[in-house]
């Protein structure tokens, strides 16, 4: 759960970064300001994406999600 909620922020927060990027030539501010709050939310995104990754990543190698172990099939192994 904790993975899918870090999920969604960072969803959310690239969906504001994107709006913002669009919308950044359009608004009447400073470029120093666009720029600084550009770089601000593109900084908030990497993080978002490096705890979701963190989180998927204790998810794999902590519970073993995704993971299936297979046994191979002796069976059919054509002897040498």
């Amino acid at each position: 759960e904790l993975h899918e909620q870090a999920a969604l922020i960072t969803l959310l927060i690239s969906m504001v970064a994107l709006a913002f990027r669009i919308s950044a030539p359009y608004l009447k501010w400073k470029e120093k300001r666009k720029r600084t709050l550009g770089v601000a939310l593109y900084t908030l995104a990497i993080a978002a994406v490096s705890l979701t990754g963190y989180r998927g990543g204790e998810l794999v190698f902590s519970h073993a999600a995704g993971v299936e172990l297979a046994i191979p099939d002796f069976s059919q192994v054509e002897p040498d």
